[in-house]
């Protein structure tokens, strides 16, 4: 391994690690939103019945389950985010391969975890739902790094 690949696994470690608790926080936030807009202020469901059952009931281990997944999708997210820095890679490339990355990987999870019903119509609204959310962000990303390299270009034209 090359200088370079060495600091990109570094890179893409150390943002793994760091994906693991913020992962375990956006889990935990949806958590409560998707309690509150299902059952109101007056409950509180940290996990979908269909994962308390299919974990016998028990309550505890579906969130232990639920919270590390969360974890490790958290840590996916940050540390696959190092592909777009891979300059010998396209941006085509880069895109692709972080998009099936991420989304193999997001929905194993909510599949297995009932947050998406394994049923044709939830599982399409839901990789729409991803596609435009990605989509999206992605958008902003590259316009705000395009703005970043004009800026740097014109600084160095002057």
């Amino acid at each position: 391994m090359d200088h370079k690949e060495t600091s990109n696994t570094k890179k893409a470690v150390t943002r793994f690690l760091l994906g693991l608790p913020i992962g375990m926080a956006i889990g935990q936030v949806f958590s409560i939103v998707f309690s509150v807009a299902y059952l109101g202020l007056s409950r509180y469901q940290a996990v979908p019945p269909q994962l308390v059952s299919r974990f016998g009931g028990a309550e505890g281990t579906a969130m232990i389950v639920q919270t590390l997944l969360s974890a490790f999708l958290g840590a996916t997210f940050a540390g696959t985010s190092v592909i777009f820095e891979l300059d010998r890679w396209s941006l085509l490339k880069q895109t692709a391969v972080h998009f099936c990355v991420v989304t193999a990987t997001y929905f194993l999870i909510a599949i297995n975890m009932r947050w998406v019903p394994l049923q044709a119509a939830p599982i399409i609204s839901s990789v729409f739902v991803f596609v435009v959310i990605y989509a999206g962000i992605w958008l902003v990303q590259y316009y705000a790094w395009r703005a970043r390299v004009r800026a740097l270009n014109s600084k160095l034209s002057a």
